[in-house]
């Protein structure tokens, strides 16, 4: 049964992998999806029909610098600025239309494919491995607020996104690369790394007290965390319980 679960959750990440290619297909440069295709036909339609003339038989305006293909933006603010907003508008309305409702599929299609992997990971077990594999990146800057702690607490909130691996005997790490830190875990295979992207998460609880108690404080992380939460749920602010310190008199 588990070996079942397994080659299912495999596939199901194939088909969401899939299912993304296709949405970031729509926004690339030199995509040949049809859409794509139309929409820099109709822009250039736009352009030589509605331009003023002395503008027609130049090239489309083009902005920023070019992508790795070697390909710049159209600038659609001076297309839109030269033909006349309301001809622009209505030039490209119904291409807008169909693409809305294609990113709006595969937004769906990717949504269900990421709730059908959470319920077939609760039902499998990660492996413990010796091959060091992502689970999830986080902007490293994003706790510069924090001045000298900052790497501090961009690691811890790396690695506690990965404390619900504990059970499993599983050696986490984070890693700093390109400007984001990385949770990692030393698993069998990427496809281990996968079951604990999509496990569940610690529960908040534990996840505040895990930050008192490796020096991190969980209002950084979460500042709409109400004040007095840790009391209500019996915490102390080390990383304790509040009953525990009771009962040895301290």
């Amino acid at each position: 049964m588990s070996d079942a679960l397994r080659t299912e959750f495999e596939q199901t990440l194939r088909q969401l992998a899939n299912a993304e290619e296709a949405y970031s297909h729509l926004t690339e440069s030199r995509s040949t999806h049809h859409l794509v295709i139309e929409w820099h036909e109709r822009i250039e339609q736009l352009w030589r029909e509605h331009a003023p003339k002395s503008k027609r038989k130049k090239p489309l305006p083009r902005r920023g610098l070019p992508d790795e293909h070697g390909v710049q933006a159209i600038d659609l603010l001076e297309v839109s600025s030269a033909v006349g907003a309301e001809v622009f508008n209505a030039g490209v309305k119904d291409l807008q239309e169909k693409a809305a409702q294609l990113i709006a599929a595969w937004r769906l299609d990717c949504d269900l494919l990421r709730k059908q992997l959470q319920m077939l990971a609760v039902n499998l077990v990660p492996r413990a491995g010796d091959q060091w594999h992502t689970v999830r990146s986080f902007y490293a800057g994003a706790y510069s607020s924090q001045g000298s702690s900052a790497d501090r607490y961009a690691e811890q909130r790396a690695l506690l996104d990965v404390a619900h691996v504990g059970p499993f005997g599983i050696e986490v790490r984070a890693t700093h690369s390109n400007g984001s830190v990385h949770a990692q875990a030393k698993v069998a295979s990427e496809v281990d790394a996968r079951i604990i992207e999509y496990l569940p998460r610690i529960e908040l609880v534990t996840f505040v007290q895990l930050c008192w108690k490796r020096g991190v404080n969980p209002r950084v992380y979460y500042p709409m965390l109400p004040h007095g939460f840790e009391e209500k749920n019996g915490l102390d602010f080390f990383g304790g319980w509040l009953k525990a310190k009771q009962k040895d008199g301290r």
